[in-house]
């Protein structure tokens, strides 16, 4: 009889973890979905389009390169490279250093955010908890600003990942990151 009671106490614990696991994904899943569509954010086109390189290049009238001259000196930026052109060695090695699990995350990891908090309050040490979505977020609204950023500029740099996420594939999401970092 102690069997079955415990053996019951289990099942319905069981149950009970199920439908807060699915009530938590259907919270998120709103969540996200609300945040992505208040939050403006350009497409990938016009990314890629309106990201110029800082030097130009003389042709030939056949075509031909004849000299490049850096026409921007107030930054330094390669022409836009399509992800089929990119190694995939080095996509590889981008998104295991930087975001291990970009290709599962919704814009934002929160393993990953709950252990730096714990890092934050354990030893002080502080490491980021960035994804590679929030970093490009940064990338497109802040330019060259990098390190610390306030409370209230990391919320919205987590809105726009999100937002990012929903309208952009993965793929063009690493191929804009690899272009722009």
């Amino acid at each position: 009889m102690r069997k079955m009671t415990s053996m019951r106490f289990v099942m319905r614990s069981a149950r009970v973890l199920a439908a807060a696991l699915a009530v938590a994904l259907l919270v998120v899943s709103l969540s996200t979905a609300i945040i992505a569509a208040l939050t403006p954010t350009p497409t990938f086109d016009e990314v890629r389009t309106s990201t110029l390189g800082s030097e130009s290049t003389l042709l030939s009238r056949d075509g031909e390169p004849l000299q490049r001259l850096r026409v921007d000196m107030t930054r330094r930026q390669l022409e836009w490279t399509a992800l089929n052109a990119i190694s995939p060695s080095l996509v590889r090695a981008v998104v295991a250093a930087e975001d291990q699990r970009f290709w599962w995350h919704f814009g934002f990891d929160p393993a990953s955010g709950a252990s730096a908090v714990m890092d934050q309050f354990g030893n002080g040490r502080g490491r980021g908890a960035s994804t590679i979505t929030m970093q490009l977020a940064g990338l497109m609204t802040e330019g060259d600003r990098f390190g610390r950023r306030s409370f209230d500029e990391k919320l919205a740099q987590f809105r726009y990942a999100i937002a990012l996420e929903h309208r952009w594939s993965k793929q063009q999401i690493i191929e804009a990151y690899l272009n722009l970092v």
